[in-house]
């Protein structure tokens, strides 16, 4: 566990100075990255250590679980830097927060309970599709805060340009979309060799389809179209507070 604590320490400090960089305009933004990239890097040396000891990743516990989703929502969060630098920066104190939060989740993790390799393909196709549609919800929330100010005739603390962020919107949610049905369809091959049967009523189950049910609405061209952009933003911050209100507290019967 104390590699799992390392990695919330630096990114308590990768935090701070994202928030020094943005609201006092310091330029600390080497260190900023280093340390996020530290956080990052000691968490996957625990995972690499857990698997090294047990022969299995923290797929069975919902805190385990969490720790990986603040983690992957940190390497999109990298890979998208390297080709838009600038742009997106300035989210950086966000994205470190929740890996903080979500180390310090983490912590408590279990031994894993199932070492199915569907479990595992399940779990790690969730953590995907919940770190995207977490960057979705962010990337909309800051899109409708800076149209807000816009129609008002005053700046605020984002310069992200509006077309950037819609872009992001479309990615997030085609990617959320894609790893959420690779989810569903692993999930089934391991409740059939878990259980004996593709499906288990199960309310988080049952959530989570709504859910699919819900980005499949929004990956359609259609909704773009008929929606506005308004709307469109709207509804998927709102899958986004779905989502983690289903990872968070609704938890599977069985």
């Amino acid at each position: 566990m104390y590699l799992l604590a390392i990695s919330a320490i630096l990114y308590l400090i990768s935090f701070i100075l994202f928030l020094f960089t943005n609201i006092k305009g310091y330029n600390l933004k080497r260190p900023s990255l280093l340390t996020c990239i530290g956080g990052l890097s000691f968490y996957i040396f625990y995972l690499i250590y857990l698997y090294s000891k047990i022969g299995e990743f923290p797929v069975g516990d919902p805190f385990g679980t969490i720790a990986m989703i603040g983690n992957m929502t940190v390497v999109i969060y990298l890979i998208l830097y390297l080709f838009l630098k600038r742009e997106i920066l300035e989210f950086g104190f966000v994205i470190t927060f929740v890996a903080l939060f979500s180390d310090i989740m983490g912590i408590p993790a279990k031994t894993p309970e199932y070492n199915d390799p569907m479990y595992t393909l399940h779990i790690i196709s969730a953590t995907v599709a919940y770190s995207f549609m977490f960057i979705g919800g962010l990337f909309s929330a800051v899109r409708l805060v800076i149209e807000k100010q816009l129609k008002e005739k005053r700046m605020g603390k984002f310069h992200t340009p509006i077309s950037l962020l819609r872009s992001m919107e479309r990615i997030s949610v085609n990617s959320a979309f894609v790893a959420l049905t690779l989810t569903i369809i692993f999930g089934s091959f391991w409740a059939r060799e878990f259980f004996g049967k593709h499906w288990i009523d199960d309310l988080k189950l049952i959530i989570t389809m709504v859910i699919w049910f819900f980005y499949a609405f929004l990956v359609h061209p259609y909704s773009r179209k008929s929606l506005g952009p308004y709307k469109y933003s709207l509804l998927i911050l709102l899958g986004a507070l779905g989502a983690l209100l289903n990872l968070v507290f609704i938890r599977h019967s069985f």
